[in-house]
């Protein structure tokens, strides 16, 4: 398929084509009747004059010190899909399209849709009480439920509890024993990944299978997302993993330690991925095929601000209804922000902490607004 028709397949998704007859003869001319490009292509892809334009952009962006791999698609096409600067400094290893990066928080949208699995196969009901799964607490906090914990509203432990995640035990002994985040749950929000913990806690005791295990054969591999997988595991290679670094300027930039491997870090973090499989996610998002329409509706809703089950919802940006996450942590940040009217996804992740993440995001907005402008009405979220 030529770089022709993929570029004007995009322009058709946003309504930039519409009856233009020298754009729609050139779609036809470009062979409008070869198949269809897979959704995820494998290694890397610069699509067209925009894929270029974006390779452009990151690649002088890679020459200041950006390390990491970015996805954009529109419409179904992948435009580019690349890696930039360094995986490992030491050994010169490049990041590439394939190369696996820690994505922090990013990881709860797979703790919440875990949740969500359950309570579409009958196991628990969002408005249950944690007490039913996790044991009775010493206090009003075993009343709040699997909903406030997903929103971030069970006012279950304080932001500095020391907890002992080296167990699943340990852990919900810990919590038990530490002060409350809040007096009555339900009544503040609270950023907490204590809570994400404990979503992992009640998977594992209604699958009765470790939560890694449950997240890999029920999510994982369904969505075809073979390079997931937490950071421990032996199955990769150390090639394939990139490094984190933190530091100030290139010149400062030290390793980030791996962290020892503890049974808290699953749940709130841990994760690491591609941006190929990423997009995978927002596939399976899309064609529901892991999850229900009322699961994915609870996932995709607004229910205390912007926060939705581990996403923010907007559902008034310049392109109509945006669901995002981030995710930070040392020696890493990762971002996936889907344009669900545009049907827009951009995915990336970075290996320093070097500020790139905001000049990233802006570099390859500005890029899209010339090349796809935002229409003068937005359409209902």
């Amino acid at each position: 398929m030529s770089t022709l028709l993929v570029l004007v397949q995009v322009l058709i998704s946003f309504g930039a084509v519409g009856e233009n007859p020298i754009l729609r003869s050139s779609l036809a001319i470009s062979g409008a009747g070869d198949p269809a490009p897979s959704p995820v292509p494998e290694g890397e892809v610069v699509a067209g004059s925009l894929g270029r334009d974006l390779d452009d952009l990151l690649a002088g962006i890679s020459r200041k010190g950006f390390s990491g791999s970015v996805l954009v698609a529109a419409g179904g096409t992948v435009l580019l899909k690349k890696g930039y600067g360094l995986a490992n400094r030491e050994e010169g290893i490049a990041n590439d399209s394939e190369t696996l990066f820690d994505i922090g928080p990013l990881s709860r949208i797979l703790t919440a849709a875990a949740i969500m699995k359950l309570a579409d196969s009958g196991h628990l009901d969002l408005s249950d009480p944690v007490n039913r799964y996790l044991g009775p607490f010493p206090d009003l906090r075993g009343r709040a439920t699997i909903h406030q914990l997903l929103i971030h509203t069970s006012g279950m432990v304080g932001g500095d509890a020391q907890l002992d995640d080296r167990s699943l035990p340990a852990f919900i002994n810990s919590v038990k024993m530490a002060p409350a985040g809040s007096r009555t749950p339900g009544t503040e929000f609270q950023i907490s990944a204590a809570g994400y913990t404990l979503l992992a806690a009640i998977v594992e005791k209604l699958s009765g299978r470790p939560f890694a295990s449950y997240l890999r054969q029920e999510l994982l591999i369904p969505a075809g997302m073979n390079s997931t997988g937490f950071a421990w595991e032996s199955r990769w290679r150390r090639r394939e993993v990139a490094v984190g670094y933190e530091g100030t300027g290139l010149a400062e930039l030290t390793p980030v330690p791996v962290p020892a491997k503890t049974w808290g870090q699953q749940g709130p973090g841990g994760l690491v991925t591609t941006v190929g499989d990423l997009y995978r996610w927002i596939l399976a998002m899309k064609d529901g095929s892991l999850l229900s329409p009322g699961a994915r509706r609870e996932i995709f809703s607004a229910h205390v601000g912007t926060e939705g089950y581990s996403w923010h919802v907007i559902d008034n940006s310049t392109r109509g209804r945006l669901v995002r996450r981030g995710g930070s942590l040392p020696g890493f940040e990762s971002s996936v922000r889907w344009y669900q009217d545009a049907d827009l996804v951009i995915i990336f992740a970075i290996n320093s902490n070097m500020g790139f993440r905001i000049k990233v995001a802006r570099g390859i907005d500005d890029i899209l607004k010339r090349a796809m402008p935002v229409p003068d009405k937005v359409p209902a979220g």
